[in-house]
C-alpha cells in the first residue's frame, strides 16, 4: 500500500515486487481508493470506486 504522497516509482516497485496490478491508496483514515498505471506505464491512475473507470 502507499499513501497519496508516495512517489510513482515507489508505487511501481511496490507492484512489481509483488506482482500486483492495483496498489490500495491509504491515508490515516482509512483507503481513499486503488492506484495502477496506464499503458503507458508512466501515470498512477488513483480512483475511489473501482480502479478500471480511470481513463485519459
Amino acid at each position: 500500500m502507499v499513501t497519496p504522497e508516495a512517489k510513482i516509482l515507489r508505487a511501481m516497485q511496490l507492484m512489481t515486487d509483488n506482482r500486483i496490478r492495483h496498489i490500495p491508496v491509504i491515508v490515516e483514515k482509512g483507503m481513499v481508493g486503488m492506484g495502477r498505471f496506464l499503458e503507458d506505464d508512466e501515470i498512477l491512475c488513483v480512483s475511489p470506486v473501482m480502479p478500471h473507470t480511470c481513463r485519459t
